[in-house]
Parts: structure tokens; C-alpha cells; sequence
């Protein structure tokens, strides 16, 4: 919250969306840099808000805070007047629905127009083409940070696997990328469509890998760059694996079978949106839950899964992977 504060400087906001976001016009600039401004002000008076109150309602002005943060991530990609004709939340929550007793059999809709399809579209490149329910069985999974709440609490294991990918080959024969499971016998090989973080690649079941084609390069180097069209970088999820010293090491993906791709953020907007809405509209449900095993996993996402949401944010606005060091 402290390096985001800096954000409320107008100058340095100009200058990061000028050296690191490449933005050249100077009208545009400065406008942006005071929406930035006011957008990460409002965020972090918001968390001030949730974190001294009660837990119990701090979900909505987490969600709010969320918001405006995912608000910054679309006027740094140049989006600001799109922005301005789309700021629904682009997602909704059926408040006259009966609610489920399981936590993870809600649902949430989501819009091809508002925040979120803007947000969506910044992280992976890719729009929302139609309107689409989807259960937070099917994504909460993937807000690592409370894997172990939810295995614990829920039964629910997490659906990031952990991969290997490398390139191999040389000058003569032709380069590919190969992609291999961590952990044997895992989907990879049965099923290489629910790794939604690579594309172009097929499978070599015998061995559990995946491989693209092959192509011709004069270095490793440039392989790399001629095979880096068959990942997407939004979907490897930067945790680290403190004891693996390998020079390649492993990376954590999502593997679903939804059509929604996966980016980290994405779980943790929509999980947070969800119970903004309980808080809301249905405080009975609200004090249910509270009374109920998913208690606790909520309340180590409104720490753990914002605190990792704020990380994402930061290393968004700087282009730079950045990690705590123990927070995993």
C-alpha cells in the first residue's frame, strides 16, 4: 500500500507511463496520470476503510478497492476513454436467486462491456465475445494463496499444475518448445486443451510432454523469441519454488476446462465481486457463511488473495515481476 502511494504523485505517474507504458502524447499523459492519481487514492482509503472495520463486511470495500486498482491496469494500456463509456462492473450477481449451501456452487454473470471485460482484455489479449455464468467452483481454485483453505475447508484441490518448459534443439536440426509435467501423471498428457497457457502444441503421450513445431533459428536466442508465440505470458503464474535452484526452473499454470482464461488476477476480482455482493443484498447468507466452514477460507483471502492481487497490481504498473520475499 505504501509503494502505491506513490501513485498519487501526478509527476511520477506521468513519468512511469511515459518511460514504462510508452505513452507519448502529453495531454494524454497528464489526464491519465490524474485519473491514476485519483483511482489509487480511492483505492487505498478504501482498504484503509476494510481493514478497520469489522471482517464481516470488509468484502465490499475490498471489492471497491480491487476495482479501482483494475481500473489503473486498463488506463495505463491507453483504454481511459473506453473506460469512461463503460464503467458498470461488467459483471453481475443474481440477488433474487435462492442461495446455495455451498459456497462454491454460486454463480456469477459476466458482460461483454464494463471494468471487468476491459480489465479481462488488458490482461490476456483476449475479449469477452458473450454474456456467461460461471461458479466459483470453477475459479476459485486458482486464487493460489488459499490453496490450503481450500482443501482444508471445501475439499477442493487447486488446479494450478506445475510444468516444465524449456526449449531444446540446435542450429541443424530445428528448435521446439517442450512442455512437461512436474509431477507424473498428471493431464498434460491426456488432455493438452485445459493448459490454456500455451497454444500451438501437441502431445507426445508416451513420455508426458507437449511439443510445438519445430523451427529453424541461427541461436537459442532467437528461437526463443520465434517459439515465445505458443505461451501465454499471462497465464504463468510467477510463484516460486524457494528450494528448486535448477537454472529452468518449474512454473505453476492453470489447467481448466473453462473457456474463461485464467490470468491470476481474474479469480480474485470475480471472488471478491461475489461477496461484495452478499455483503450488499443478502446479509442473511452473509451471517450463514460466517457460520459456516467457508469462514475461514474467506477470511485468509481477504488478506492473502488481496495482498497478492496488490503485488500483481504493482508489478503491472512497473512491467516487472515483483515478489515478497516469504510471501508464499
Amino acid at each position: 500500500m505504501t509503494w502505491i502511494e506513490g501513485l498519487q504523485g501526478v509527476g511520477y505517474t506521468a513519468e512511469l507511463l511515459k518511460s514504462v507504458h510508452g505513452f507519448r502524447d502529453k495531454r494524454e499523459i497528464e489526464i491519465s496520470a490524474r485519473s491514476i492519481s485519483a483511482l489509487a487514492t480511492n483505492a487505498l482509503n478504501l482498504l484503509d476503510q476494510a481493514y478497520s472495520g469489522i471482517a464481516l463486511v470488509s468484502f465490499l470495500p475490498l471489492y471497491y478497492a480491487i476495482s479501482n486498482l483494475s481500473k489503473i491496469y486498463i488506463v495505463t494500456a491507453g483504454l481511459r476513454t473506453t473506460l469512461a463509456r463503460q464503467k458498470r462492473h461488467g459483471a453481475n450477481y443474481d440477488v433474487d436467486k435462492k442461495r446455495s449451501h455451498s459456497l462454491l456452487n454460486e454463480n456469477v454473470n459476466i458482460h461483454t462491456q464494463g471494468v471487468f471485460p476491459l480489465f479481462y482484455s488488458v490482461l490476456t489479449g483476449q475479449s469477452i465475445s458473450c454474456k456467461r455464468k460461471i461458479s466459483l467452483k470453477s475459479f476459485y481454485p486458482f486464487i493460489s494463496p488459499i490453496e490450503h483453505e481450500l482443501s482444508q475447508f471445501q475439499g477442493l484441490q487447486s488446479g494450478l499444475h506445475l510444468v516444465f518448459v524449456r526449449v531444446n534443439g540446435d542450429t541443424a536440426s530445428g528448435f521446439r518448445l517442450i512442455l512437461e509435467a512436474a509431477v507424473p501423471h498428471t493431464r498434460l498428457a491426456k488432455d493438452i486443451r485445459g493448459y490454456k497457457s500455451f497454444v500451438g502444441l501437441r502431445t507426445d503421450q508416451p513420455r508426458q510432454k507437449a511439443i510445438s513445431p519445430t523451427v529453424q533459428a541461427s541461436s537459442i536466442e532467437e528461437a526463443i523469441e520465434l517459439l515465445s508465440g505458443h505461451i501465454r505470458r499471462s497465464l504463468l503464474y510467477c510463484r516460486l519454488v524457494p528450494s528448486d535452484s535448477r537454472p529452468n526452473p518449474p512454473v505453476f499454470v492453470p489447467y481448466t476446462g473453462a473457456n474463461l482464461l485464467m490470468a491470476e488476477e481474474v479469480p480474485i476480482w470475480l471472488a471478491f465481486f461475489h461477496l461484495s455482493n452478499i455483503v450488499r443484498y443478502s446479509p442473511e447468507y452473509l451471517f450463514r457463511l460466517k457460520d459456516s466452514k467457508s469462514w475461514p477460507l474467506l477470511l485468509a483471502m481477504r488478506k492473502h488473495a488481496l495482498l497478492r492481487f496488490l503485488v500483481l497490481f504493482w508489478s503491472h504498473v512497473n512491467r516487472q515481476v515483483v515478489h515478497l520475499k516469504g510471501e508464499w
